[in-house]
């Protein structure tokens, strides 16, 4: 019995990580206007994951989705591998939550401020040295942007995480 929960837990993971590959195909759009910003729902199965069997597995997935990400070439840069991993914040405060039942909402603000805090100097790395943007057009026109559009990505994935997850269970 325990093999089989086993073997059912690693199908479900591995599922995961292949819904997270293709919604990271098939949300590759950018957002009109943002054109630097591309709204990408391949948190979601991530965060599905991590709600169900825990924060090691949702990092196992995000890690697996990652490594897959860069060897195929949506992933640009080591850089944008990194900001990819630091969603890995999000899983944390998951975790947390799964363990407690309660306080959803406060744990992803928290986890979402957390995450913006950590991926700006990310983003400004990346567009500057990377990217070659100018710093005074990144500070001018890009940091509040970039703030507000990762903030709402973020709440957007893990609010329809959370409703995927309770259609689960």
């Amino acid at each position: 019995m325990i093999g089989n929960i086993k073997v059912r837990k690693l199908a479900m993971n591995s599922m995961f990580v292949s819904v997270g590959i293709v919604l990271a195909t098939i949300s590759n759009f950018r957002i009109p206007f943002f054109s630097f910003f591309k709204l990408d729902f391949s948190d979601i199965p991530v965060f599905v994951s991590t709600l169900m069997f825990g924060g090691l597995n949702g990092f196992a997935n995000l890690f697996a989705i990652s490594i897959i990400r860069l060897f195929t070439g949506d992933t640009v840069s080591p850089i944008t591998f990194l900001m990819r991993m630091s969603s890995s914040i999000i899983i944390l405060f998951l975790h947390i939550y799964r363990k407690k039942q309660k306080y959803f909402f406060i744990f992803s603000i928290a986890s979402v401020i957390l995450l913006v805090i950590i991926r700006l100097p990310l983003s400004y790395y990346f567009w500057v040295y990377f990217c070659h943007v100018p710093e005074d057009v990144f500070f001018s026109q890009m940091r509040i942007t970039i703030i507000v559009l990762t903030f709402t990505r973020a709440i957007l994935n893990l609010s329809i995480a959370k409703m995927i997850f309770c259609r689960i269970i």
